[in-house]
């Protein structure tokens, strides 16, 4: 496997087309393919958890943490991941249908992104 990526890697520092590419891309993905399914047989069984009921929400905290998270989100502060991780109960249970995209959104670094669909999830909260 290492070899055929070394292969592959020079072929695209050397500047080769696609088409030039293909077969050395494919020959690696045949070998990879088997060892990446040893691998998984190996692996412990991922366990699915289903989520908990959601809980009560208390307003205020939830007025702290969406105003502070907004805040975090219009400075592109990356400090606004672990403010999420740290209220992902209250923002779960108030936001469930929009706090993917804001995780997604802020793991590209998309913190306009994350703020629209943090104002959507809050619109959406308000008209319900």
């Amino acid at each position: 496997v290492q070899q055929l990526a070394e292969a592959l890697e020079l072929a695209i520092k050397a500047g080769q087309s696609p088409v030039e590419l293909a077969p050395l891309l494919d020959t690696l993905q045949q070998s990879l393919d088997p060892l990446v399914q040893a691998i998984a047989q190996r692996l412990p069984q991922v366990q699915v958890v289903t989520p908990a009921a959601p809980v009560a929400i208390d307003e205020a905290e939830l007025s702290r943490v969406t105003q502070r998270l907004r805040g975090l989100l219009a400075d592109m502060d990356s400090d606004a991941t672990d403010w999420l991780e740290r209220h992902r109960g209250v923002l779960s249970s108030a936001f469930p249908a929009h706090l993917s995209a804001i995780e997604s959104a802020l793991q590209a670094f998309e913190f306009d992104a994350a703020a629209e669909q943090l104002a959507a999830g809050m619109a959406a909260r308000a008209a319900a």
